[in-house]
């Protein structure tokens, strides 16, 4: 769990330092989410899937897209959304991202399919965005 908070936190750190535009800054928050996941691919989906949430584990993933939220909202805020808006997005597209990439991406059968379901939540998770603006 801590390797997945520090490469979360990377990614904003990032993303905040090159003033990423939102569609930049979804697909790499998309494309960490995938890579984050996808190491080892077994335990991640054995742990998602079948592993008892203890309060403790439950914490750190609440603690975790908490500081994803509040990093994504910053951004948001920096191209034109209010402080409001921004938040709400934000916790939508976390959501959004944390769902599709373990229900979806995570269950291709093949580097192309990976590739193309990645690209496919790229392109809806940037669709949220662009409605919100």
């Amino acid at each position: 769990m801590s390797a997945a908070r520090e490469s979360f936190a990377l990614c904003l750190a990032d993303i905040v330092e090159r003033e990423l535009s939102p569609d930049e800054a979804v697909r790499m928050l998309v494309e960490c989410a995938v890579e984050v996941n996808s190491k080892p691919r077994e335990f991640f989906h054995l742990l998602y899937d079948q592993v008892p949430r203890t309060r403790e584990l439950i914490e750190q993933v609440e603690e975790m897209n908490r500081q994803l939220v509040l990093g994504f909202s910053e951004c948001l805020q920096s191209h034109g959304f209010s402080a409001e808006d921004a938040l709400l997005t934000s916790r939508l597209t976390v959501t959004a991202v944390d769902s599709q990439v373990h229900r979806v991406v995570l269950e291709s059968d093949s580097p192309e399919e990976l590739r193309v379901r990645t690209e496919a939540v790229v392109r809806q998770t940037r669709s949220m965005i662009a409605s919100e603006s």
